[in-house]
């Protein structure tokens, strides 16, 4: 899937019009010739809250207007109004459907692009400690293939912001594109890592229910010898639970 035309429209103006073509486009120019408004629109359409900041050039011009050509020889046009928050309007084989900007819902725009090609429902880690996740939306995967000056004359890489706070997740979009394997068994771990932390809780508060309302004088030796062997079996559990986890989370970190 490739974008071919990026089209702003308005009342009483003639429409303007960038082409692209299949492969790598570079958009080069003087300063102050609307380089960044065209990355801004190519932004705006897939979902950015933001409309293109104003210019001189573009007064005057309401709607925007992309047209993206698939491997199938088919296509889709894009529609939005030069607004923050607009919907998205998409038109296809003669049809006319309202698109969310936002990744929520059932008919938004990353959900429709996503599925086209095939990696949607993909989970991304976005912290290896925290074991937190997010799904992969139009938005993450963006960064991959438009990159604005900003991020050219930077020394990190291209294919992310090079933010520390956002490096877990750009390896893990990156592994999750290069070998079609998402970060879904984060989803499991996080759920164990809780499931202990919930069970150290219950036995701490157990201790000390027990010791506020049960003297050493009322429980017989037998009852203590009992009691011992349970919270030793239930902390024997929770050893081999902690070294699975561990391991897991080991392997990967090393996949990543």
């Amino acid at each position: 899937m490739i974008i071919t035309k990026i089209e702003v429209k308005g009342e009483g103006k003639s429409p303007a019009i960038v082409n692209l073509k299949k492969g790598l486009n570079v958009i080069s120019g003087a300063s102050d010739t609307g380089k960044s408004y065209i990355c801004q629109c190519i932004q705006f359409i897939l979902g950015a809250e933001k409309s293109p900041k104003s210019i001189n050039e573009a007064k005057g011009y309401s709607s925007l207007e992309v047209t993206f050509e698939e491997s199938s020889d088919s296509s889709f046009i894009l529609k939005r109004e030069l607004k923050n928050n607009a919907d998205i309007t998409l038109v296809e084989n003669n049809l006319t459907k309202t698109l969310k900007p936002k990744h929520s819902g059932k008919d938004n725009l990353s959900r429709y692009i996503l599925e086209k090609i095939g990696i949607e429902d993909q989970v991304l880690v976005s912290g290896t400690q925290s074991l937190n996740h997010s799904s992969l939306t139009l938005r993450i995967l963006e960064k991959l293939f438009l990159v604005d000056e900003a991020r050219i004359v930077t020394d990190d890489s291209p294919l992310g912001k090079g933010q520390n706070t956002e490096k877990t997740l750009e390896t893990s979009l990156l592994k999750t594109l290069l070998t079609g394997n998402d970060d879904s068994d984060v989803q499991m771990l996080k759920k164990r890592k809780q499931s202990k932390q919930s069970l150290h809780i219950k036995i701490e508060n157990l201790e000390d229910f027990m010791s506020r309302y049960f003297s050493v004088s009322d429980v017989n030796n037998s009852k203590v010898s009992e009691l011992s062997d349970n919270v030793k079996a239930i902390e024997d559990s929770i050893e081999v639970a902690e070294s699975a986890l561990d391991s897991l989370l080991k392997t990967g970190n090393e996949g990543i």
